[in-house]
């Protein structure tokens, strides 16, 4: 609850002295403790059913981490940020495992469930838990990491001598030691120097993808990913056999805006599935995301909200795209080979695009991520609306998008296929 509180007055202070204004700040202040008040039960409840739950946790992971002569490597990785963290993530942990293994690992992450779900395949995922454990447990592994737009080593607490035995693991953890002073001064000051940090990362050839990569000085292994997916989803919606394209126009949830819709959200997709289906007309369109995306009233099905992460990722693996601003729907429809669409404005193309997506670059400005801390609820240029999103026009996505069909000669194949109607129950 502390912890709580104390974030909510260091925000609010940020957003009052970046945006000058007390109603902003205010509006801010009130969207925190709404979209926190999920954490409030748990936290009250503490000295009952939570607090007996973290100290079992605590004591699970104390007493079987650090058991003399264990033979293995145990590591653990706290993480922060959304789905398309969480992906970015699992592929690195995924070919560090490939380059540096065997060796055991625990994520300490906000959402466990998401962590559980995108690490399924990776080997030597042991188990996902809450972070608010991490600072009192860390102490019981071989070697502990913070890792997001970029990994650090909590080198302090490095057991070296448990380590000996795996010169790859050490060679990768002593890459990661060696690289943080160049990277230091965006560390210190993360999430609002990370603009600054994937300028870094792309002029040294790097993206969002595989810079972590870099830091350990180990091979990318591809963007796809084996995950669990829901495979009869699609047929449950109504889909199986007819051709569809998925579109996605929300954000990351722990973001907290004041205005009717964040910075990076295309305003015109609705418009762009109108002019699609000119040309496309077999074809459905499908609406996927959470509680921050915007309905669509162009789509033929809307399942904001109705779909699980693995019924969500069974309908995306089924798609001829996915079409987008940035964010967690696209990193999985790259996990799952599924190509993308996608309309940058404040994130910077050059470092979260993918190389085999449609990305659409802004006409105007654009590439403000963290600049500021209220970037993602204003434009910090002051203009009433983001204007790298409201100068792209439909018709130069949809020109972009019919583009990328007819050369991967998917255009001609769905023209005449008839659409079908049905619906997924709500979950």
């Amino acid at each position: 609850m502390r912890h709580l509180t104390h974030r909510l007055r260091a925000r609010t202070a940020e957003v009052r002295a970046t945006s000058g204004s007390s109603v902003k700040a205010t509006a801010f202040a009130i969207g925190y403790v709404l979209t926190r008040l999920p954490l409030l039960p748990p936290l009250m409840l503490g000295p009952f059913r939570r607090h007996r739950q973290r100290r079992a946790e605590v004591r699970a992971i104390t007493g079987s981490r650090r058991v003399p002569g264990h033979g293995q490597g145990r590591l653990a990785f706290r993480l922060t940020g959304g789905l398309g963290d969480v992906l970015v993530i699992a592929r690195f942990m995924r070919d560090l495992h490939a380059t540096c293994g065997p060796f055991m690992f625990d994520v300490f992450a906000p959402r466990p469930e998401i962590v559980t779900w995108a690490f399924v395949s990776v080997d030597g995922f042991g188990r996902a838990y809450h972070d608010i454990v991490f600072d009192e447990v860390i102490e019981s592994y071989d070697a502990a990491f913070r890792i997001n737009q970029f990994v650090v080593v909590h080198d302090n607490l490095l057991e070296w001598r448990d380590l000996m035995d795996r010169p790859a693991l050490v060679k990768a953890i002593a890459a990661i030691i060696r690289f943080r002073p160049k990277i230091d001064v965006f560390v210190d000051r993360h999430p609002l120097m990370d603009n600054f940090l994937a300028q870094r990362a792309v002029f040294l050839n790097r993206t969002r993808a595989d810079f972590l990569h870099l830091m350990a000085d180990i091979r990318y292994g591809g963007d796809t990913l084996p995950l669990r997916i829901d495979e009869e989803a699609a047929g449950r919606a109504g889909l199986a056999g007819t051709p569809y394209i998925t579109i996605g126009n929300g954000f990351d949830q722990d973001f907290i805006i004041t205005q009717a819709r964040a910075t990076k959200c295309y305003p015109y997709f609705n418009e762009v599935i109108a002019q699609l289906r000119t040309s496309l007309p077999g074809v459905r369109f499908v609406q996927l995301g959470t509680k921050t995306s915007e309905s669509l009233e162009a789509v033929d099905l809307n399942l904001v909200g109705r779909t699980s992460l693995s019924e969500a990722a069974g309908i995306l693996a089924g798609a001829l795209l996915h079409i987008d601003n940035e964010g967690g729907l696209v990193h999985l429809a790259s996990c799952l080979g599924v190509t993308s669409a996608v309309v940058f404005g404040p994130t910077p193309a050059d470092y979260f695009g993918y190389g085999g997506n449609v990305n659409i670059s802004p006409v105007f400005c654009g590439g403000c991520w963290w600049i500021d801390p209220t970037w993602m609820d204003a434009c910090p240029r002051h203009f009433d609306t983001a204007r790298c999103m409201t100068t792209q026009t439909p018709g130069a996505v949809v020109a972009r998008i019919l583009a990328h069909l007819e050369e991967a000669g998917a255009r001609a194949a769905v023209t005449n296929a008839r659409p079908a109607v049905a619906s997924l129950p709500a979950t």
